[in-house]
């Protein structure tokens, strides 16, 4: 089941309780969370500069973080692989400043995280990613998941249902 998400879906956007875990035992040592497939649309998405990037929450259990690099834009999960917390972006090189938690159905103001040096940081145990969702620093093990993207007028319309490869880039 898909919901779209985003401006406009306040109702849609209400807390909730976290999504479920799956304990190591359960699956073979590793942790991570079983999120809901769901449209997200992230308003003026597709506009971001080369090297910039935004978090858009819509709850502290649903978020997505929207990237262009030098080949186009692509989208990955804004929820930590270790034990589901919120993530938050880095607004400088050494990671000592982050951006705010924008706050039900809202996105961040648009930053231009590193590209060779910690760029997402999840504060609830200190694991740490590069811009492409792969592991820096633990205690996470698995890279955040990517998830297609489609581009809606100035919109990026993110689908949680469908992770696809990191390398897949949208060009708009």
């Amino acid at each position: 089941m898909l919901r779209v998400l985003g401006a406009g879906a306040a109702a849609a956007c209400s807390g909730g309780s976290p999504p479920p875990c799956v304990s190591p035992s359960d699956a073979g040592g590793k942790t991570y969370c079983l999120v809901d497939g769901e449209r997200v649309r992230v308003p003026l998405g597709a506009t971001l500069a080369t090297g910039q990037a935004v978090l858009y929450n819509v709850d502290d259990n649903t978020a997505v973080i929207i990237v262009r690099d030098a080949m186009g834009l692509y989208a990955l999960s804004g929820i930590c692989t270790h034990q589901c917390c919120l993530v938050a972006l880095c607004e400088d090189a050494s990671c000592s400043s982050l951006g705010t938690n924008p706050g039900t159905c809202a996105p961040t103001p648009a930053g231009t995280p590193s590209v060779n040096a910690t760029a997402i940081l999840c504060a609830c145990h200190g694991s740490t990613f590069a811009i492409d969702g792969t592991v820096l620093k633990g205690p996470a093990t698995r890279a955040l998941p990517h998830y297609e993207l489609a581009v809606d007028g100035s919109d990026a319309v993110v689908d949680t249902s469908r992770i696809v490869a990191a390398t897949t880039r949208v060009t708009a």
